[in-house]
């Protein structure tokens, strides 16, 4: 048989057997709906998956199970009764037993019997879903204290559990609630005692304190002011006691301000001048001392107070009274005590002010008699310190018996007397033995000592001193180099070599040659020798044919020899060649092959040739200051015109020999040329010009007596030694001139 027939067999059989068994639908489902609690709440979803129920699963009954949800296929199962094993499935698998969620759970329900209540929370056991347990007492929430229960969704458990305030939540899930100790945690304060309830707590506060916010807080008793119109302020003190501060005259009676003294609090009427006396809650008054009257103001019978003049009794006398309100006042004279009443004489002897001496008392004062070493001073007998003055001088003064000193004087110093002395210097140089300076030595006394200092030309400490050899050395003399240097004794002198003048610090070559051409003969020309015998060598256009013969004349003779420039074959002048052989200035000589020389004016054509100094060509000029001049030399001094730094120039006038003349340097005569000119009464010379008043009015009388210049002096000009009779002021002056003078007279000789 096929798969398919099989298949509809069963059908048939199950499909008959549905017939025959099965009630039909309409009687079957409200009869099964009383079989279970709330099984009328909920209709045909009791036990089928659409409320249509069984009706709405088609025809036929084989799709009757499908159409069951697993609650009605349970109830099936059963018989279709409710039992307790029905009763403790869960059908859904939500956590609910099909009791729970019928209402039923400890199987109390019986067909017939009411529905259990409250039916608005029974469930479908069907169907998942949640339940309110919180409703339906299916919680685990602790019932003593009773927990708080809050229903959720969701399957079981869909519910919390919160314990009350005041208790501890034992395991977590509100299935036990501890209750907790708020005492242990002190809230009442130091106010009061705590005393733990079910779930709470009371505090018993003690006085002073209220129960506020949980706790004992102190009560501020100083808000109601109970320190009344006269009190200050208000301080807390230890709960419940305060403390006033009150007004002048009142006083904190424990409660409240009170009244205490009606003088100090400002109640009576006493007098400005009188002093209130408190008596009980009343005053008294009375003018205080040096005032009359009664003291009061404004009772009946009230006089005040009158300020008594106690002055009219003098009794400040010797001193000075001066009255004050309700006193008076006295002003006392030096040595008198004001006892306030009176001026008293002080008797300053009873304090023995006087020390060593002897006191007098006076009226108002005292005297002190001191006796010898002592001063009165500042109202007693005082030592007088002998040193203070520094009596000793260089030395240590020390006090002996009053009136007395003795000196220590220092190192150097002696005392003029034993006593009562002073220090003065020791000459030790007058105590060779002392000093100890050497023979060579020059020994100088100082204050408390003494010096030695070897003399000059001499070197070493002074007791002992050695020759200083000066010529071992150029630095230690002013020998010219041109000099010799002979030691002595503490000096030394210079003598100018052979060949040379001088002092023999300042050495000057001899020229032979300054006077009468050195002895040389005229045809021969004296040269001189620096520190040597001048040489006579032949003069210009002169030869000498052998050593041992004389200058002959060569000029002229077409040879250019020794001396010669040139030599044009004759003596001629102006012809570039001149009588002597030596070029005359703007020409040009020379020689072809050695021969005659050969000379052509040049100067005027622009060019320096040799021997000349300058040429402008056509600006060369003899009458031009500055000019070069036709003769190709630079304009100069004695050219007879006034150049550039020239203040005057007489040419061949200029001359250094003669009064007033234009000097050759081209300055004008002048104070230090060596000459008496017009307006001077005498020239000291020696070439630097000076003072005027050199050469005139600090001029003196010729020592001569020859009213002029005195040719002796060196550098010439006539200066003289004045011989004063003006007066000490006129000779001071001329000996100072004098002097003058003479240094230029005399050399100084220097070691």
């Amino acid at each position: 048989m096929s798969r398919v027939a099989t298949r509809w067999m069963m059908f048939g059989v199950f499909s008959m057997g549905s017939i025959l068994f099965e009630p039909s639908s309409a009687a079957a489902y409200s009869s099964y709906r009383t079989r279970v609690p709330n099984g009328t709440t909920h209709s045909c979803l009791t036990c089928h998956v659409t409320s249509g129920g069984g009706a709405a699963c088609g025809s036929g009954h084989s799709e009757y199970p499908n159409c069951l949800n697993n609650f009605g296929k349970a109830f099936r199962s059963q018989g279709f009764a409710w039992t307790s094993t029905l009763r403790s499935l869960d059908s859904d698998g939500d956590g609910y037993s099909n009791g729970q969620e019928l209402l039923d759970p400890n199987f109390n329900w019986s067909q017939g019997d009411a529905n259990p209540t409250p039916t608005a929370y029974s469930t479908l056991p069907g169907f998942f879903g949640g339940m309110n347990e919180c409703v339906l007492d299916y919680d685990w929430c602790d019932n003593n204290p009773v927990a708080t229960c809050t229903n959720t969704s969701g399957a079981y458990p869909s519910f919390t559990c919160t314990c009350p305030s005041g208790y501890s939540d034992f395991f977590g899930n509100g299935s036990f609630c501890l209750d907790i100790n708020e005492c242990n945690s002190s809230p009442c304060g130091a106010g009061g005692t705590c005393t733990n309830t079910s779930g709470s707590y009371t505090c018993n506060c003690f006085a002073g304190y209220t129960f506020s916010s949980g706790t004992c807080v102190d009560i501020n008793e100083c808000a109601s002011n109970p320190c009344g119109p006269q009190g200050i302020s208000c301080t807390q003190g230890a709960p419940p006691t305060y403390t006033c501060t009150c007004n002048t005259g009142y006083a904190f009676n424990g409660t409240t301000c009170v009244l205490e003294n009606a003088c100090t609090a400002g109640l009576d009427d006493c007098h400005r001048n009188a002093t209130c006396t408190p008596i009980g809650a009343g005053y008294d008054c009375a003018c205080n001392s040096g005032y009359t009257g009664n003291g009061h103001t404004i009772i009946r019978g009230a006089t005040g107070c009158t300020d008594i003049n106690e002055c009219l009794s003098s009794p400040c006398a010797p001193g000075s009274c001066r009255n004050l309100s309700g006193s008076y006042d006295c002003s006392c004279p030096s040595g008198y005590l004001d006892t306030g009443t009176s001026c008293d004489d002080i008797n300053e002897c009873l304090t023995d002010p006087c020390g060593v001496g002897t006191c007098t008392n006076l009226g108002g004062s005292y005297r002190c008699t001191c006796p010898r070493g002592f001063e009165a001073t500042m109202g007693t007998c005082v030592d007088i310190d002998e040193c203070a003055t520094d009596p000793c001088g260089p030395g240590t003064c020390q006090q002996s018996t009053p009136g007395d000193y003795t000196c220590a004087c220092n190192n150097g110093y002696e005392p003029t007397a034993e006593i009562n002395g002073r220090c003065v210097d020791v000459d030790e140089c007058t105590m060779p033995q002392v000093s100890l300076c050497a023979t060579e030595a020059t020994c100088t006394n100082t204050d408390g000592s003494w010096r030695c200092d070897c003399n000059e030309g001499y070197e070493g400490d002074g007791t002992s001193c050695v020759d200083i050899d000066e010529c071992s050395e150029a630095a230690l003399n002013e020998c010219s180099v041109h000099a010799t240097c002979t030691n002595s004794a503490g000096s030394f002198s210079c003598a100018c070599n052979e060949g040379y003048e001088g002092s023999g610090i300042t050495c000057t070559d001899i020229n032979e040659c300054s006077a009468g051409n050195g002895g040389c003969k005229d045809t021969e020309v004296c040269v001189n020798v620096i520190g040597a015998t001048r040489v006579c060598d032949c003069a210009p256009g002169f030869d000498r044919p052998s050593d041992d013969q004389e200058c002959a004349s060569a000029c002229g003779n077409s040879i250019r020899s020794l001396g010669e420039q040139c030599d044009d074959g004759n003596v001629d002048e102006g012809d570039g060649c001149n009588a002597s052989c030596q070029v005359e200035p703007g020409w040009v000589c020379f020689e072809l092959d050695g021969g005659v020389s050969e000379c052509a004016f040049t100067c005027g054509d622009g060019l320096i040739n040799t021997g000349e100094e300058c040429d402008n060509g056509e600006n060369n000029s003899d009458t031009e200051p500055d000019a070069c001049r036709t003769r190709c030399v630079n304009a100069h001094c004695g050219d007879g015109l006034l150049d550039s730094g020239e203040q005057c120039d007489d040419g061949t006038g200029n001359a250094d020999d003669r009064a007033d003349a234009c000097r050759t340097t081209c300055v004008p005569a002048y104070c230090g040329d060596g000459f008496t000119d017009t307006g001077e009464e005498c020239d000291p010379g020696g070439g630097t010009q000076l003072d005027q008043a050199l050469c005139t009015s600090r001029c003196g009388e010729n020592p001569s007596g020859d009213g002029g210049s005195t040719p002796g002096l060196e550098g010439g000009g006539g200066c003289g030694v004045a011989y004063s009779n003006r007066g000490p002021d006129s000779g001071s002056t001329s000996w100072f001139w004098a002097a003058l003078c003479l240094g230029l007279m005399l050399r100084r000789r220097r070691r």
